[in-house]
């Protein structure tokens, strides 16, 4: 009886269903752990701001920002999910190459956003946001305000990271053998593709979708600060500012027309 079932477990983890399957998992899984990762770095970079907070108090920072960090990587997820419902009817690795590449620019962007807001904050006590990338447009200005050992301290740090980030992925998560077509798999990545956009990007069946506010648990801003995942931060930011680019997002009314409408 119980070889009977060893066999079957081990027909089952070389079958194409469970390696396709597995594959999304640990694309999910290394996205989940690469931005806890990317918070330690803002985190101990700015210690000095945890103030009186205790250590617990800390650590619980990781533990709230698992919200934004589900719907940042649900967001990420949609690429990778589409494909792998496509790749399922095809025998061949070029799907895998692609989503390896895919992945690689997605690490580049999160880990330049990051290292990007470290000295923001430093100067302005917030997050990576609209108006701050807005000033790429004056690039001159950017670097103007920042100093030489910033820059290069900073591309270094970038270009570590991201080094890393890829080879992690391509050791642990990029699968090593080809894989084949299976139409279960094409099943189970459509009924995950909902799953994807409800619970992870929206964060659930709520009336209001999940907002930045949901991971502040603490007294102390930094911390919350901590626990907003700053991709998602920026997206957010992006989407609700973009259209005021040329424009005064506030609606002007003389003293008159405010006195009446108050």
């Amino acid at each position: 009886m119980k070889s009977s079932l060893r066999l079957f477990i081990e027909q089952i983890k070389v079958s194409p269903f469970y390696q396709l399957l597995m594959f999304t998992l640990k694309q999910y899984l290394f996205w989940m752990l690469f931005f806890q990762f990317l918070r330690l770095i803002f985190l101990v970079y700015n210690w000095s701001e945890i103030g009186d907070s205790s250590l617990g108090e800390v650590l619980k920072a990781f533990w709230y920002a698992i919200y934004l960090d589900n719907s940042a990587t649900g967001y990420v997820m949609m690429f990778p999910i589409l494909i792998t419902i496509i790749k399922s009817l095809f025998k061949t690795n070029f799907f895998n190459q692609l989503l390896r590449i895919y992945h690689g620019l997605v690490i580049f962007i999160a880990t330049s956003v990051s290292i990007a807001e470290l000295p923001l904050y430093d100067e302005w006590k917030v997050k990576i946001n609209y108006k701050a990338i807005s000033y790429l447009s004056r690039p001159k200005e950017v670097f103007q305000t920042a100093s030489v050992a910033e820059v290069i301290g900073g591309l270094l740090a970038i270009g570590i990271i991201v080094f890393l980030a890829i080879k992690a992925f391509n050791k642990w998560v990029y699968p090593k053998t080809k894989q084949n077509r299976s139409f279960v798999s094409l099943f189970i990545h459509l009924l995950l593709l909902p799953v994807c956009f409800i619970w992870g990007i929206r964060g659930g069946l709520q009336e209001i979708p999940i907002h930045q506010a949901d991971v502040y648990y603490s007294k102390n801003n930094f911390l919350n600060l901590v626990a907003v995942n700053s991709a998602w931060n920026l997206g957010s930011s992006i989407d609700k500012n973009h259209h005021f680019k040329n424009t005064n997002p506030y609606i002007f009314f003389s003293f008159e027309e405010a006195k009446h409408t108050i």
